[in-house]
């Protein structure tokens, strides 16, 4: 099954549809039309993070959006899950579309770098954060990406 049929499938678990692909990575995004507006869908690589891990991160972003944060928020399925597994067992989310500029190419050495701080510091914002707030079922699996000493 191509990229472009498993994004089909996917997209009917939220009333979607594909218009385009925009970029595969470590996952697979496509814009999406919804019937109330445009969403990313993404398929998560295989082996990459598991399922708690994808629903931390989801739950983290909703988290943050609905505090204000510029982030796009988790958008549930027909059945209110987060995840939908699809029948090759790939896990696919859908987000809300966050309207912003792109930041380059890749393999644009001043793009890299800036995406590589941005996800430092978004590392570092986890470690900050006062994790009381979190529910204890958060998880999420740290790639050596960072170089900074812990916090504390």
């Amino acid at each position: 099954m191509t990229a472009a049929d498993l994004a089909a499938e996917a997209a009917h678990h939220w009333s979607g549809s594909i218009v385009r692909l925009i970029k595969n990575r470590e996952n697979v995004v496509f814009e999406m039309r919804l019937p109330h507006g445009r969403a990313a869908l993404r398929l998560h690589r295989e082996g990459y993070q598991n399922t708690a891990a994808i629903e931390s991160e989801l739950w983290w972003c909703t988290a943050l959006a609905s505090s204000g944060v510029a982030v796009p928020a988790a958008l549930p399925t027909h059945n209110g899950a987060v995840l939908a597994r699809l029948s090759t067992g790939r896990a696919a989310s859908a987000i809300a579309w966050v309207q912003g500029e792109a930041l380059g190419h890749s393999g644009d050495a001043s793009d890299e770098n800036l995406i590589s701080r941005l996800c430092s510091d978004a590392k570092h914002l986890l470690v900050v954060v006062d994790l009381r707030l979190w529910p204890h079922r958060l998880v999420r699996i740290v790639r050596q990406l960072d170089r900074r000493p812990p916090v504390g």
